[in-house]
């Protein structure tokens, strides 16, 4: 008598927690499979009380895709996937990431020593954090 194997409803990969980077346009995979294609979707929260995504976000057929990270997106997602065989979840935590950017000049000062100056501005609060270091050049 043959033996019939049935492949399983699973997530391939698992999705995992995902740091996204302020301002960045970023996207999270969730993709499942099992004997019967299933139906994956994308939840705001913990399921089964999942609810909409939030504005800025949206599911693309399994895709959890993020217009423009925004701090508000920071938070907890649920990937669901259904078909004939049932339904199964994964949340995952997204954090929102600052970046920073550096600047750098090279100047003469007033008493002649070249001087480079670094400005590093954050842009992870609602406001920029800017730090200026300023080092002397010795010959």
């Amino acid at each position: 008598m043959p033996v019939l194997c049935s492949e399983r409803l699973k997530f391939k990969p698992v999705p995992i927690n995902a740091k996204l980077e302020l301002g960045s346009r970023s996207e999270v995979p969730c993709v499942a499979e099992g004997r019967v294609r299933p139906i994956v979707r994308w939840y705001g929260g913990e399921w089964p009380r999942g609810g909409r995504l939030p504005a800025g976000v949206r599911d693309d057929e399994g895709m959890l895709a993020f217009d423009r990270v925004d701090r508000r997106h920071a938070g907890l997602y649920t990937c669901v996937a259904s078909s004939q065989q049932g339904t199964i979840d994964v949340t995952i935590r997204v954090d929102v990431i600052g970046t920073y950017h550096i600047i750098w000049s090279r100047d003469r000062s007033t008493n002649g020593v070249d001087e480079i100056s670094l400005l590093t501005v954050y842009y992870n609060e609602p406001a920029a954090i800017i730090i200026k270091r300023v080092c002397q050049m010795s010959n």
